[in-house]
This record gives structure tokens, sequence and C-alpha cells, in this order.
């Protein structure tokens, strides 16, 4: 959550720690605002939010090298480029110009007085006020939404009060209580039941309900929710490609049309996890006829998918998303125009090696039926392993800190193929040593609590709106904040407040019924 809060934090002001205090605050501010609801409460109110490149007028110009060697390191913001958004009819009084003109009049006006010149790079918008006080009236696909929720809401009102009056009824029709609130409810909080008859190799169909609705909402009232300097930049893109890639998301393939259009930047993962949920169940049907050949095959696809990754990478110098995030200007946009992350991070090859591994380690399990594990575990070695899992994950993960240095083109490409695998396997080791030898894991029984598991049951919904909700609570934030595990505890124990409810209604009045409804259809 704290990582989704940084990417959100679109006012950061990042302030180094060996950097001179008398010489840092004689660099222009990086984010400045002005007020946003006083200035548009005026009848000729216009406020604008950009970003501009600041360059010398004349030379020397101390500020401006001490912006320069500031931005050298990739871990800082680079300082030439500003970001703000001013209220351009209190600053500018030439009312006949268009607002991007007097935008960049206000930005000449500013820099000049600091011996520099402002050149326009992005406008995020230009809001006048008859903009914000408006009435805007629903168009069809937000009507359409209203219906869709409207119809939900009806259909579990009446499948509740079926089940009800027919609760000690053996001729009901089942069909007609899978949207029953009451049972959906003791479905979610049982114990679960391996023996549950259901069609589980097109199960990923309970995906759907939920990741409409939620980009249903984002592409048609989310930007009615709520208001402010940064609102607009922050949500009205997004929405609109969530409307435009409806249908992509509706088919799981939004990751590759268009992919360097976000829409709800989490929603990537369901789609590659979509494309490698079929590929995996169209590999295992294909090599359920080879028998223990299976293993060898795939470890063959394996390096032949890790190799075409590599030389994706090299070729086109994707890298790993570890390169990128030490970036704050990427961090920043988050992500934004980045190939190596809409063309490699969020493609289904650059995720086919991780399944490909998954695969290899099940078919293992599947012909040795745990005797394989159970012994190597018995190996001092491995025991240690076992005992040391988090600490050696976590260590892989800070020594990217140290292969960031390095940037030998061979060497990226390398690492940004086998990064994730690396990462999967011992994740896999881990989760097979809580499995067959759960006797030394010292908290196995609260690990082993139920409300883990009804936890767990809610990550989809969870993972489908929280940014949603994230940028509820911070967008409409009115002045910059600082990166501190103080400022962002409030807003993230808010976002799991509200996240975990809604994930919760979404579950039983949604995605569950859905589910039981195709269960009893497939049956």
């Amino acid at each position: 959550m704290l990582v989704s809060l940084c990417l959100l934090a679109a006012l950061i002001e990042v302030k180094a720690a060996d950097f001179n205090g008398e010489d840092y605050w004689l660099l222009p501010r990086l984010f400045d605002l002005d007020n946003y609801d006083e200035c548009l409460s005026h009848p000729d109110g216009l406020y604008c939010l950009g970003s501009f490149h600041l360059t010398p007028a004349e030379q020397p110009n101390r500020v401006y090298e001490l912006m320069t060697n500031y931005s050298k390191e990739l871990y800082r913001f680079n300082r030439t480029v500003i970001r703000r958004g001013w209220c351009v009819s209190a600053r500018e009084s030439n009312v006949t110009a268009e607002p991007m003109n007097r935008f960049e009049h206000c930005a000449a006006e500013w820099a000049r007085s600091r011996r520099m010149r402002a050149r326009l790079l992005r406008l995020e918008y230009c809001r006048s006020h008859s903009d914000v006080h408006a009435t805007r009236i629903p168009d069809k696909s937000e009507l359409t939404f209203l219906i869709a929720i409207a119809v939900i809401i009806l259909l579990n009102a009446a499948s509740t009060a079926y089940d009800y009056a027919t609760q000690n009824n053996e001729k009901k029709i089942a069909l007609l209580t899978t949207w029953s609130v009451v049972a959906n409810w003791r479905q979610l909080v049982e114990p679960y039941n391996s023996h549950r008859k259901s069609l589980q190799a097109i199960q990923g169909i309970k995906l759907s309900p939920v990741c409409l609705l939620v980009i249903g909402f984002a592409g048609t009232w989310w930007p009615r929710v709520s208001d402010g300097p940064l609102w607009p930049a922050a949500v009205a893109e997004q929405s609109k490609i969530c409307r435009e890639k409806f249908w992509a998301h509706a088919f799981f393939i939004h990751n590759l049309v268009e992919p360097d259009k976000f829409c709800l930047i989490p929603t990537w993962y369901i789609a590659v996890d979509m494309q490698m949920y079929i590929l995996a169940v169209i590999l295992t049907m294909i090599l359920a006829k080879f028998s223990k050949k299976a293993v060898p095959i795939l470890v063959i696809l394996f390096i032949g998918a890790t190799a075409l990754n590599a030389g994706l990478a090299y070729i086109y110098e994707w890298k790993s998303l570890l390169y990128l995030a030490i970036v704050a200007e990427n961090i920043n946009s988050i992500f934004r125009d980045i190939p190596s992350l809409s063309h490699f991070y969020m493609s289904p090859w650059g995720s086919l090696p991780a399944c490909l591994v998954g695969l290899i380690i099940g078919h293992l399990v599947h012909f040795t039926k745990g005797e394989t594990f159970g012994n190597i575990y018995k190996r001092r070695l491995l025991s240690l392993y076992y005992v040391l899992c988090i600490p050696i994950m976590v260590g892989w993960l800070m020594l990217g800190n140290y292969f960031q240095h390095i940037r030998h083109p061979i060497f990226v490409a390398a690492y940004a193929a086998l990064e994730r695998s690396i990462f999967q396997i011992m994740c896999i080791l881990a989760y097979i040593a809580l499995v067959f030898k759960n006797d030394i894991i010292i908290c196995f029984k609260a690990l082993a609590w139920r409300g883990w598991h009804l936890l767990a049951q809610l990550s989809l919904p969870v993972m489908q709106i929280h940014w949603c909700i994230a940028l509820v609570i911070i967008g409409p934030s009115p002045q910059p904040v600082a990166v501190s595990v103080i400022n962002l505890l409030p807003v993230s124990v808010t976002t799991v407040c509200f996240t975990y409810p809604l994930a919760l209604l979404l579950t039983v009045l949604v995605e569950l019924p859905m589910k039981r409804t195709f269960d009893f259809i497939l049956r």
C-alpha cells in the first residue's frame, strides 16, 4: 500500500540529506499550488496546472548551477522541471488571451524575476469558474452504470427474500438463491471445502463482473466524486482511458491494446494473470500425455522464454522495474511513457518464465507426490534456507540496489529476464516449506487463522478498488506533502479502512453470486 501511495503522491518534495541546507532552499520549489477553491469561486476565475522546464536567461547563474548539480542523482527530482498550479486570473490581467497563453505568460514573468526562462512542457488542464460550477447531465455511460448497480441490488434483494421465504422448503429452486446475501455470506465465512463440485478450469470467469464494475465506475462517476487542484490531472485522464478501453478490460487484453495508456494501473496484473492462466491450462492438458517427460519439456520452454525476454530486453533496451523505480521523475509521472513497463513488465511474455517455473514445480510435486521436496528438506543447506527464506528473499531484493549501478547492456537485459523468475522460485520454495514442514514455523497456528482465508478471498476486489480509493483520499490535497512514514501512515490506514468494507460488499453482492450462478449453470 505504501508503494501505491508513493506513486499516487504527485506532489512530493524529496530533500537530500547530503545537500547543503542553505543551498537547497535557494532552489525554486519543485511544486507550488495556489488556492484552488478560492480562485474558482470568482466568476472570472481561471486555474491552470502544468509543468515547465527552466533554463538560464543569462550566465553565470548560480541558482541554475545548483539546480543541475542537485539533479545529477537519479533518485532526486529534476529541479530544472517545476510543477505549478496557479490561479491565472489573479496573476495575469489579460483576459482576452487563450488560457494556455495566459498560463505561459505567468510562468515567463515568474522565471524572469529569477533570471531564467520557462518553457511549458505539459499542460494538465485549465479550468474556469463555469467549468467547475456548471451542472452536467449524466451521459449514457453514466446512466448505464447506475442501471447496472440497480439491477445488482434488485437481484440481491429478490434472491435474499426468496431464500428466506423458502428456507424450509425442499423444493425451492437453487438457481434463484445464487444471489442471496445470506447464502453468499455463509459461503464466504464457512471453512474451505476441497470437494466442492465446480468446473475449476473456467473459474477465472468470476473475475469479469468485479473487474468490469470497477472499470465502469472509474470510467463514469469517479471524476465526480471529488475535486481539487490535482484531482483533474490525477483522475480525469485515467477515467477517459477506462471508458475507451472498457471492452479491452472485458476480454483481459488491456495490457496488449494501447499498453501505454493506463486505466487503474494495478489492473494490468489481472490481464497477465488471466493470459498465463489460460496458457497454463492448455500446456497442462497437452503435457498430460507425456507423463514424466513434461518436466524436461517445461524446463526447455523456460530456458527459451528467458532467452527470448533477454534478447528483447537487449534489443529494445528494456530494464527491470528496479532500474526504473530509482528515477524520481518516473515515480512522479507514474511511469508514463516508459516502454520497459508497458511493453515488458506488463506483457504476457515478460511473465511467461515465471509462469513456467510454477508449472515445473507443480509437475514435480504431482509426479513425486511431494517426496522430492520432503527428502530435500532433510538436507542441512536447504533446511537453513527454509528457516531463513524471508531474509534471503529480502536480501535478493536489496541486492538489486547494487545491481542498479551495473549499466552494461548484456547484464541489464539478463537481470530483467531473470529477476522475477528467481524471486518466484524463492517464494515457491518458501511455500513448500510451509506446507511440507509446517512444524518448524513458530507462528504456524497464527498463519492458519481462519480470518486470513476470509481476507484472501477479498484480494481481487481489494486490488481492483484500492487505487480509486487512495486517489479519492489523497487526490483533493490542496498542498504538497513530503514522503515519510508519518505522513503516509494515516492515508494508508484510511485507505485500508475504506477498501476492505467495500471489497466485502463487492464479494458478497457481485463476485460470489456470479460464481455460484456459473457453477449452477455449468454443473
